[in-house]
């Protein structure tokens, strides 16, 4: 064999293991945890549009109405679409593949025995990402234990500890009382189908929820930490009839965008995201320009 053809077999088969190195490269981000489903689908749905591969945890038997709620109904299944897991087995597998571990815990904290077999079963975890909640770093134990808040804040205690102990990259992202979560205005499809719609039955929720999905978009209201405290019940309940952004709420949208942007960013992050207005929501460009410069409150 001539020197020429040595050198031409070489050089292919660079370009061979080059490809198969390329194509060899997707992402993967698995999304999971005790938080809200429709918070999770929605984290899914907008990962899976930014091209990674990525996969949401769901309730045994419960594929079909997420992948209703998700893309609408009678819509046939397309590449690219978020990957349902819902036995064990299934969830473990996905864990093994995943970069990013995007845990919700936005409505009740992760026990410890899950965070540690989700963290055992990651193999190429390099970053996770925990919602939570506004405030909750602060949450002390008071006569009757603190309830569920100081168990939030244990929770997130726990997770840096396990991250810190296995080399894994952690941000946490926190969101107010959530609002919103729709596609939007006509022929967008910011959110969830409107079949999230559709189930809402209570007309000024109805109205307000639509409306959010329209006026309250901005990515504007982020901020460094955790400095917000939640509004107390009554206080809630007064602004709950109303669109305009409140410091203490979050956009269902923005916060799952925002997810989904700390899981992309070059570093590991930790900010809380409130509501500002806007028409549509910030795409992956506007929130890198975001994260970049968080102020602080």
């Amino acid at each position: 064999m001539s020197s020429y053809e040595v050198q031409l077999r070489a050089n292919v088969l660079l370009i061979v293991v080059f490809l198969s190195l390329v194509c060899d490269s997707s992402s993967y981000n698995i999304v999971l945890g005790p938080g809200s489903l429709e918070l999770q689908l929605l984290i899914a749905k907008i990962s899976a549009k930014e091209g990674v591969t990525t996969f949401c945890q769901i309730p045994e038997g419960n594929g079909s109405s997420c992948r209703t709620l998700l893309y609408g109904k009678n819509r046939d299944s397309k590449e690219g679409d978020v990957q349902f897991v819902e036995n064990l087995e299934d969830v473990g597998d996905a864990i093994k593949m995943s970069e990013n571990i995007i845990m919700v815990c936005d409505t009740a904290p992760m026990s410890e025995s899950f965070l540690t077999a989700v963290l055992n079963r990651s193999e190429k975890c390099k970053r996770s990402i925990l919602l939570s909640r506004m405030g909750i770093s602060r949450a002390q134990k008071n006569l009757f234990g603190g309830g569920k808040e100081v168990a939030m804040r244990e929770c997130e205690d726990t997770v840096r500890k396990e991250a810190a102990n296995r080399g894994i990259e952690l941000s946490i992202v926190r969101c107010g009382k959530l609002k919103g979560g729709g596609p939007g205005r006509e022929g967008s499809d910011f959110g969830l189908s409107k079949v999230y719609y559709d189930g809402l039955f209570e007309m000024e929720e109805a109205m307000v929820t639509q409306a959010y999905d329209k006026f309250t978009l901005g990515g504007k209201s982020c901020f460094l930490g955790d400095p917000i405290d939640p509004g107390n019940t009554f206080m809630q309940l007064a602004n709950k009839g109303t669109f305009e952004p409140k410091l203490d709420e979050s956009s269902r949208i923005v916060t799952a965008g925002s997810v989904v942007a700390a899981a992309l960013y070059d570093k590991p992050v930790e900010f809380t995201v409130s509501s500002s207005k806007g028409m549509e929501p910030p795409d992956m460009g506007e929130w890198k320009d975001i994260l970049s410069n968080l102020a602080t409150y």
